[in-house]
């Protein structure tokens, strides 16, 4: 009886990992308004109406937040990945006609990146593929942001890679 596999598997962005991003950009918000609010006090400007200018300039703050937070999400949850037998697919969601493929054959190395803490509480990482330029270094092809199961995709994409895989599988063990 032989082992059938699903030649071809979809990945997207983990929720985790979203959840990351928007956190930090939140916090940096947050910052950047305390700090807007003790160096641009109205009190001390001297302005004729300070409290109309501190509205205005709370309301700017306040849409500048809201639309890097937006963005933010919007970037991070946009990609979509397709794994085939003999190539990578990245696909937009907000640009459907936008999308990239790579080769396995143009692939030589791979690695999984992976925050701190987070990501092995979670279990999400981020899987980067490289190819040789003709100067002979190392450039990353594409990248896969913060998907679930890093390590059993990694494994899944190498048994289509040409690479060294006991050196690969020895490097995600340790």
């Amino acid at each position: 009886m032989s082992e059938s596999k699903s030649s071809r598997f979809s990945l997207e962005v983990s929720i985790e990992y979203i959840m990351q991003w928007l956190a930090l950009t939140l916090i940096i918000n947050l910052g950047l308004f305390t700090i807007v609010h003790f160096l641009l006090n109205p009190y001390d400007l001297g302005w004729p109406n300070p409290e109309r200018y501190s509205k205005i300039i709370w309301v700017g703050f306040t849409l500048v937040g809201f639309t890097v937070f937006a963005l933010t999400y919007i970037f991070i949850s946009a990609p979509r990945y397709w794994v085939d037998t003999d190539s990578i697919e990245i696909r937009s969601v907000y640009r459907s006609k936008k999308s990239k493929i790579v080769e396995f054959e143009k692939i030589v190395d791979m690695k999984i990146r992976k925050t701190p803490i987070l990501s092995n509480i979670f279990n999400f990482g981020t899987i980067v593929f490289y190819n040789k330029t003709e100067d002979g270094k190392k450039k990353v092809v594409a990248r896969f942001l913060g998907v679930k199961y890093p390590n059993e995709v990694y494994l899944e994409i190498l048994e289509n890679l040409d690479i060294e895989e006991e050196k690969k599988i020895e490097d995600l063990l340790l």
